[in-house]
């Protein structure tokens, strides 16, 4: 699978994005990785 941005994840599972970040925050959504803009990677 490839890495999708905080866009792509809420269009995904149908959620903001601010409860998408938030989420990764809590360490219930894993980012593989965070973005120049410090935005997670999925």
């Amino acid at each position: 699978m490839s890495v999708m941005i905080v866009d792509e994840v809420t269009t995904f599972l149908g959620i903001g994005a601010i409860r998408v970040e938030g989420l990764e925050r809590e360490s219930l959504l894993i980012a593989t990785d965070k973005n120049e803009q410090g935005k997670p990677i999925f």
